[in-house]
């Protein structure tokens, strides 16, 4: 089945992922999946919700740099 994934880009300094979080939850989004691949400079937080549009606006909206890719989800 094809799913929609955002992808997040966060800078790799402390409390970057509590704001992202802290952004969802303000806005009642909660996420059925999280993966965090990491660089020394930045890291990518990929993440699955019941409205991925709805929620590339929110985060948009509070200047969080992401995009909504389709991918494969396997149970």
């Amino acid at each position: 089945m094809s799913v929609k994934q955002i992808s997040v880009f966060l800078e790799n300094k402390p409390g970057q992922l509590a704001e992202l979080t802290n952004v969802l939850s303000s806005n009642g989004i909660s996420m059925r999946a999280l993966s965090i691949a990491d660089t020394r400079d930045y890291g990518i937080a990929r993440i699955m919700v019941d409205d991925p549009f709805g929620t590339l606006i929110i985060l948009k909206d509070n200047g969080w740099i992401a995009k909504v890719t389709p991918v494969l989800a396997v149970s």
